[in-house]
């Protein structure tokens, strides 16, 4: 499945996208106080 998805760089992609969108709004990235994005993107990778 990995290779389909088109394997490490696609996902990091994914997942940055994804995190820019957690942390956009303050009430949501508040959740995240204290936590790099940046390591919480390659943790989920």
């Amino acid at each position: 499945m990995f290779d389909a998805v088109g394997e490490l760089p696609v996902m990091e992609r994914v997942h940055k996208r994804f995190y820019d969108n957690v942390y956009a709004p303050p009430w949501q990235g508040k959740f995240f106080e204290g936590h790099s994005q940046a390591t919480i993107e390659l943790r989920q990778t």
